[in-house]
This record gives C-alpha cells, sequence and structure tokens, in this order.
C-alpha cells in the first residue's frame, strides 16, 4: 500500500474538515433563510399602507421620506425576544442605515409592530425585514419598492369598502392634478398608472402609529369607515400629519353621525350634526361650479339630467361654519365647501361625498377634483437627503446636463444644503494659510538635513543620527499636533437650527431640525429628541456615508426614535435630520389687531409681513400681547424678502456677530420662504426668532459647545375676521401659481412658448387692479419695445423683426369663459428686470363665496415669461 507523503496526508485532512464544517453548517443557513413552515410556533407577515400590490407586497416608496410597513408576529410557542430590523438593500457602494425595533412575545400573543424606513440612498429596490434573536430561528422576507414619478401626487383614501374614488382619481387628466400642477409627460397612452395621481386604498387598521409614516402622501381621504375604532396612536398620527404639512379631507353626504362623533371633529371646518337632502339652490351651486358646460372646442353645450346631478337625491352634511374656517361655496349655515388652517397643514370638509350616487360617472368630477387640490396646503420641508447625493464614490449630476464628482459639496446648492454650510462654518474647519504649511514644511527639512547634519559632523558623531532624526520627527509631529489642536479645539460643536411652521390660532407646528456636530475625536454619538413625535436620522450625504452607517431605534413604545452609535471621525463634522410635530400650547392667536403669545417661547424681532409690507412688532414674550402695527416698515417690491424681514426684526440685536456672519439667519429664511420668495405673494404671515431649540436633540455626551437657533413661521391664512374684532385690512390677493404649461415649440424663437395658470384669493373690496411684473426679465429682453396692435386682445412687444406677445385673461365665473384682459405695458424699473402689465379686473369675474379668481398668461416664447403676477384692491 502507497502512504502519501505528509503534505499530501495534511491537504487530505484539511480538505475533510472543510467538508464536514460545510455540510454540518449548511442545513443551519439553510434553515436560518428559508421561509418558515406552515406550522410553526413564530410567524411573521408583512402589509404597507403605500403597498401598491398586497400579494406579493410591492411598497411605494419617495426619496427622503419616511415609509412604513406593518409587521404582524403570531407566536404560538415559548415566548421570545428579538429585534426587527429593516434594511435597504440596492446597486451602488452606498451603505444604507439600519432601522430596527424591539419586540417581545410571549405565548400565544398577536402583535403589529410598525416598523418605519426613509429611503436615504440611491438605486434602492428592495427592503430586507428581519426579526433575530436568541433561541429562535430568525425570519426573513425581501420586499420589492417602487417609486412613483416625481410629479405624481399620492392620495390615500381610508375606507372599510371599496369606494370608488380610486377609479375616479386614476381617471383624472389635465393640469392642476400633479404636484408641480403641470400636464406630466408621463400620461401619455391609456397606461392610467402612470396618471398624475397615484390612488391607494387602505382600510383604518393600515392607518400608521406615527404622524410621518403619512408624509409620503400628498394628501389623506378620510371615506366611509366610523372614525371612533381607530386607536389612539392612530389617531394621533392623523393629527400630526395634519400638523406636519399634510392635508386631509373629510367626506360629508351620509357621513354627517360619524363626523360628528369622530375623535377627530374638533379639526373639522363647520360642525357636523344631520345628514339631509341638499336643496334645489344647493344642487345648482354645485353644477354651476363644477359641471362641463363647453366641449373641448370651447364651445356652449347642453347639460343633460346627469350633468345637473339628476335622478338620486344629493345627499349633505348638515351643519354651521365655526370660527377659522374658510369657505369655499355653500353657506355659512350650510357649507358645501370649506377649509381650515391647522398647524403646518389644512383640513377640507367636503358636504357631500362624491364616491356616492348620483356622482358616480358625473361629468363634474374633474373640476371637483381641481378645486380639491388646488386648496391643498403646498409646505416647504427641509431635506433629510442630499438630492445631489448618489453614494461615497459617486457621480452626481448637478442639474446642468453635466456630471461632477460628489465630492461632499452639493452641486445643486439646494436650500437645505446652503442652511447646512451655512451652520458648518467654524473656526475649527479652517485650514492653516498656505504660507504657514510651506514654512513649517521648509523649517521641517531644514532642521531634519542641513543643520542635524551640520551639528553631527561640527561635534563629529554622525552615527548619532538614528537618534537626532527620531527625536526630530518626534519633535515636529508633537509641535504640528499641538497646532492642530489649537486650531482644533477639544470642544464638541454643535448647531441647531429649528424650523417651525404653524398658522395662527393652531396650537400645534411641524418643526424641521437640522443639527451640525463637530467632533474633536474619533467616536460614536446617540441622537434623540425631547419630543416623542420626533423622527430622527442623519442628513444623507456623502461625507456622512462616508463615516460610516449607524442603526436607527425605534422604541416600541410611542417615544422619539434614536440615532444610536452614529460614527464621526476625530476633526470631522456630521449632520443630522429631524421631523416633529411639538405642542405650541396655546400658539399665537389674533382678536382684531393685536396679536397673542401663548407658546412657551420667547418671540424675538416678531416681523408681521402682508401685502409685501413688513411691520415690526419687536419681542413677543410669552404669554403677552402687542398690537401690529398700522404703518409698514418697509415696502418689499424686488426679491428681497428675506432681507427685509431681517431688516426688520434687528437680527443683529439678537444673534452675535459670528451667527450673522455665517449666514444662518438668512439662509434659514430662505429655505423656509423659498426661492425667489419676493417675487410671489403668500399672504400674511408672523416671523419671530427664538435662542433655543423647539425641540431639542440630546446627543449624549457632555461639555458640547452648542449654539441653537429657532426660527418661527405662523401663516394668517386667509385672513378671514375673528370673533370678537376686525382683522388688519388686506388690499393683496393671495396669488398661487398653479402651473407653468409649456407648450412644444414650432420654431427655435418659439422655445418656451406656453400657458401660466395663477389662483387668487382676494380680499372683499369694490374693485381690483391686476399687475403681471417680469414680462421678458431675460439678458434676450433687455433692449424689448413695447408696441400695442390696434384692436387686438394681445399685448405685443416688439423684438427686432420677431414679436414678442403675452396674452393675459381671467376667468368671468358669470359667463364661463376666459376674458381677455385690456391693459398697459410699462417699463420695471424695479430689480425684477422687464416689462410690467397691469389691468382693471371686474368683481364679476370673481368666484363667490371664496373670492377665487383664476387667471391665466399665455405667452409665445421664454422670453416673454413672467415672474409674478398680484392682485390688489
Amino acid at each position: 500500500m502507497l502512504v502519501p507523503a505528509a503534505p499530501f496526508r495534511f491537504l487530505a485532512f484539511l480538505s475533510a474538515f472543510v467538508a464536514l464544517i460545510f455540510f454540518t453548517l449548511a442545513p443551519i443557513a439553510h434553515a436560518q433563510n428559508a421561509t418558515p413552515a406552515a406550522n410553526a410556533p413564530l410567524k411573521m407577515a408583512l402589509s404597507s399602507p403605500f403597498a401598491l400590490t398586497a400579494k406579493p407586497l410591492l411598497v411605494l416608496v419617495r426619496q427622503g421620506k419616511w415609509f412604513p410597513v406593518a409587521v404582524t408576529f403570531t407566536n404560538t410557542g415559548n415566548p421570545v425576544s428579538g429585534e426587527v430590523h429593516l434594511k435597504l438593500i440596492g446597486s451602488g457602494d452606498a451603505p444604507a442605515n439600519d432601522f430596527m425595533c424591539p419586540v417581545d412575545l410571549p405565548t400565544n400573543a398577536r402583535k403589529v409592530v410598525w416598523l418605519y424606513g426613509r429611503m436615504e440612498r440611491p438605486n434602492i429596490s428592495n427592503l430586507e425585514i428581519s426579526f433575530f434573536g436568541r433561541g429562535f430561528r430568525a425570519l426573513s422576507e425581501r420586499v420589492p419598492v417602487q417609486e412613483p414619478n416625481d410629479d405624481q401626487r399620492v392620495i390615500v383614501t381610508v375606507s372599510d369598502v371599496d369606494s370608488g374614488l380610486s377609479n375616479a382619481l386614476l381617471g383624472l387628466r389635465g393640469r392642476g392634478f400633479s404636484v408641480s400642477g403641470a400636464v406630466p409627460s408621463f400620461v401619455a397612452g391609456n397606461n392610467t398608472a402612470q396618471g398624475p395621481i397615484r390612488p391607494l386604498e387602505i382600510a383604518r387598521e393600515n392607518v400608521p402609529d406615527r404622524w410621518f409614516g403619512l408624509e409620503s402622501a400628498d394628501m389623506v381621504v378620510l371615506g366611509d369607515f366610523p372614525h371612533t375604532a381607530l386607536a389612539p396612536p392612530q389617531i394621533e398620527a392623523l393629527r400630526g400629519y395634519v400638523a406636519g404639512g399634510g392635508t386631509l379631507l373629510a367626506l360629508g353626504g351620509a357621513n354627517a353621525a360619524r363626523l360628528a362623533s369622530s375623535p377627530l371633529a374638533d379639526l373639522w371646518p363647520a360642525a357636523t350634526g344631520a345628514s339631509g337632502t341638499a336643496s334645489a339652490d344647493e344642487v345648482a351651486q354645485i353644477v354651476k361650479r363644477y359641471a362641463v358646460a363647453r366641449d373641448g372646442a370651447g364651445r356652449a353645450r347642453a347639460l343633460s339630467g346627469a350633468d345637473k346631478l339628476g335622478g338620486s337625491p344629493v345627499v349633505v352634511a348638515r351643519g354651521a361654519l365655526r370660527g377659522g374656517g374658510f369657505l369655499q361655496s355653500g353657506s355659512a349655515q350650510n357649507p358645501l365647501f370649506s377649509q381650515k388652517e391647522e398647524g403646518a397643514g389644512r383640513v377640507l370638509l367636503l358636504g357631500f361625498d362624491p364616491s356616492q350616487p348620483p356622482f358616480n360617472g358625473w361629468s363634474g368630477q374633474t373640476e371637483l377634483w381641481r378645486d380639491v387640490i388646488a386648496a391643498s396646503i403646498k409646505t416647504r420641508h427641509l431635506d433629510g437627503l442630499d438630492p445631489n447625493f448618489s453614494g461615497i464614490n459617486g457621480f452626481s449630476n448637478g442639474g446642468q446636463g453635466t456630471f461632477a464628482p460628489n465630492f461632499g459639496e452639493p452641486q445643486n446648492n439646494s436650500t437645505t444644503a446652503r442652511l447646512l454650510s451655512a451652520l458648518s462654518k467654524a473656526r475649527q474647519r479652517d485650514t492653516p494659510p498656505v504660507s504657514q504649511i510651506a514654512w513649517f514644511l521648509a523649517l521641517y527639512v531644514f532642521v531634519l538635513v542641513p543643520l542635524n547634519y551640520a551639528v553631527l559632523r561640527f561635534i563629529d558623531r554622525r552615527e548619532l543620527a538614528w537618534i537626532s532624526i527620531p527625536v526630530i520627527v518626534a519633535a515636529f509631529s508633537i509641535f504640528a499636533y499641538s497646532a492642530a489642536l489649537s486650531i482644533r479645539g477639544k470642544d464638541i460643536l454643535t448647531r441647531q437650527m429649528d424650523i417651525v411652521q404653524s398658522s395662527i390660532g393652531s396650537k400645534t407646528a411641524r418643526t424641521d431640525s437640522l443639527l451640525w456636530i463637530f467632533s474633536p475625536r474619533t467616536t460614536t454619538y446617540t441622537f434623540a429628541s425631547s419630543q416623542s413625535s420626533a423622527a430622527v436620522s442623519d442628513y444623507a450625504n456623502g461625507p456622512g456615508v462616508e463615516q460610516g452607517t449607524f442603526s436607527v431605534l425605534q422604541p416600541a413604545e410611542i417615544a422619539s426614535f434614536q440615532a444610536k452609535d452614529a460614527p464621526v471621525r476625530i476633526w470631522s463634522d456630521r449632520a443630522f435630520s429631524a421631523q416633529s410635530v411639538p405642542a405650541l400650547k396655546g400658539g399665537v392667536t389674533r382678536i382684531g389687531d393685536t396679536l397673542q403669545n401663548n407658546t412657551p417661547f420667547d418671540l424675538q424681532g416678531a416681523v408681521w409681513v402682508q401685502d409685501r409690507q413688513t411691520r415690526a412688532l419687536g419681542t413677543l414674550e410669552s404669554g403677552r400681547s402687542a398690537p401690529i402695527p398700522t404703518r409698514a416698515r418697509e415696502n418689499v417690491n424686488g426679491v428681497d424678502f428675506p432681507g427685509a424681514i431681517g431688516r426688520a426684526s434687528q437680527i443683529d440685536k439678537i444673534f452675535d456677530k459670528e451667527t450673522i456672519k455665517n449666514g444662518i439667519p438668512s439662509s434659514a429664511l430662505v429655505a423656509a420662504l423659498g426661492e425667489g420668495f419676493g417675487r410671489q405673494n403668500a399672504g400674511a404671515f408672523l416671523v419671530a426668532w427664538a435662542k433655543k431649540p423647539a425641540a431639542p436633540l440630546s446627543i449624549g455626551a457632555s461639555g458640547a459647545n452648542s449654539n441653537d437657533i429657532t426660527l418661527f413661521v405662523f401663516r394668517a391664512g386667509t385672513l378671514a375676521k375673528k370673533p370678537g374684532g376686525k382683522a388688519l385690512a388686506a388690499r393683496e390677493g393671495i396669488v398661487t401659481r398653479l402651473v407653468s404649461e409649456v407648450l412644444a415649440p414650432n420654431n427655435a424663437d418659439a422655445a418656451g412658448a406656453g400657458t401660466d395658470f395663477f389662483r387668487c384669493v382676494l380680499p372683499v373690496a369694490k374693485g381690483y387692479r391686476l399687475e403681471a411684473r417680469g414680462i421678458g426679465a431675460s439678458p434676450r429682453a433687455q433692449n424689448f419695445v413695447p408696441r400695442f396692435a390696434p384692436g387686438a386682445p394681445r399685448t405685443a412687444i416688439a423684438r427686432g423683426a420677431f414679436p414678442v406677445w403675452i396674452h393675459v385673461e381671467a376667468f368671468d365665473e358669470s359667463r364661463g369663459r376666459w376674458i381677455a384682459l385690456p391693459g398697459k405695458l410699462r417699463r420695471d424699473a424695479s430689480p425684477v428686470a422687464g416689462w410690467n402689465f397691469s389691468a382693471p379686473i371686474s368683481t364679476a369675474w370673481v368666484r363667490q363665496p371664496d373670492r377665487t379668481l383664476q387667471i391665466r398668461v399665455r405667452r409665445d416664447n421664454a422670453s416673454a415669461k413672467v415672474s409674478s403676477v398680484r392682485v390688489w384692491a
């Protein structure tokens, strides 16, 4: 018999050992990842209110937004304890944070655990939900995800039955339905799933238990289900969704009793009592407002019996308009459509139910839902995700059609990124001047080589170079470290910027927090908020991900999320974001021309903004009141609204020089109000500051050197009269740019041709004037000369041999058609270069009772663009 040599015996033994390990562990690994058998004692089932399909589960997600997954556990075996984790799975080299929640399951337990994730990395294709712990076989399941089109509006309907709203919403087409309001390019064909609205219908059990679980929804509709059946956390989630800037629509009709007994009844803009049959006059109002009396070519057509809602009776919910409610249609005693500001969001109430007969298949559904969506809120939020972020070593599109390396600096220059840049300006991040580094290196080389050699040669002990060189290197290293330490410091630096958005008279608000931290050492930090409603995670960008991921701990009870053990490198910085809906006690109320501060904060540098004017109130202490000055401090006709507010606030007396020099207050104002805010008119609102955070984030470490600021913005809604006093008289209407539709150009000169649509809510007056500003505000338009064609309804501006023209029209509500406005054109001397068009507005064109005016501006190319429209009494 041949005996193998020693090396061959060793290889044979090693191969047998590896095979033994493989065949021993493979069944265990397979059992760990396998789907549990039907008779297994521990089972896990997944669902989501944003499920596009239930089986197999497919979840709708949005970049930078939180989304919920309901994990249902059943345990018929021994008690188990573990953790359920949610991980984002996708391509690319950017790892994702882990979202986790502890779970305890006694014997014979059935428990629903809401797990929340956030789309904070690009190229995510799946979610992995895992439950593991000691003493039981791990459960794991992968769920694919899908993002809607960027311009699609997501509407979630809560109903215990098939309401039929999904079919109605899927069929909506035309302007005003998408997020931007434009007719999306993806509407082509008959693919209803690619329409401007993505409807989802869920049962009441699928309402999540935290408010930000609904933030991916542009609107939540409360349909046919008993509100009293909702669990307390679900009720608070719906309240928080509205306070956080969402739009909640309640349907009346036969649901009046349910609405009256609802735990959310205090949110309704009108008190609901019993249901009743609408009168002939009320039905006529609905038909006149929404039924289409013209065909596609604009020709008048006769309305059929179905158009006039004949057949089944129209059932409406009866109840009077409440204080703070705004009437859209109907009467104050019996509103048909009303709205109310609540926190940063809005509540809409339809007195009838458009999902019930005789509204099924009604020709007025399109105009009805266009009206509802136009009344929804659009709240600005701080980003939790750099839109330009695409991985650690990836490339990012700066929005200019070219790609640039992502080295941590935001290429898209978003307002949130600029605010973070202002927060992160600190002496500790500065590098020494190049001249100092050059002199240090020159001195180091001089001492290390020529001077060291000269000294050793002079004493004739060149062999000591083995000692002198390490000593010199060590000495210069200690010196360099000491110099760096003197620059970087030993303190933890934090800066927190809170932007609080609410409405006058509301007791809740939305708070967006941005926390910047500079660490003097390589370590980990745990972040949590004092607000139980807070969602905490990182501001996802390249530099943050480079430092490593962490776990977002989600307590089983309703408490603040925690960014657990987030790594930060020595002398590096990282940013974190949080969203919460804190209570403001009594909020800020207005009686007549007096503001009362019932919040727990002293509102410093308070400024009332109305009719493009700033009125400084100074410091409005907690529990105190102050009148709104009748005399304006400054008229703002250009684009410098943040600057005007800053001057009225006298921020140089509120904040230190470094805070002002870094541009933190001005960056916060731009982030809260938006780019080019001075070119728009957002009605009336109160702006104020506080030198402490509204929702403090604790970092789990002592000795932090902090600098915290809170910016408050309280909308005044439509300036409806308040009980007990007269509202500050408003002269300007609230103008909203609904959509800018760009038409396909017929030639190069007509590039950018299209139509701009505006919606104006006007104050009570006997007459109005309209002004379209910034016409031709582009380098091509600086030398335009006005030219009017006699008898032509359009306004022309001659540009060489090619006329540039605009066509300004108002919708005549009494006759149901667009009317061309004859007006005047003049050169604009304000910072908004170009031409201004002005014309009178007839009160007959204003829709009642909500005093709404529709304006459209048709233009033949991009040089004829309109920067803003204002209407005033």
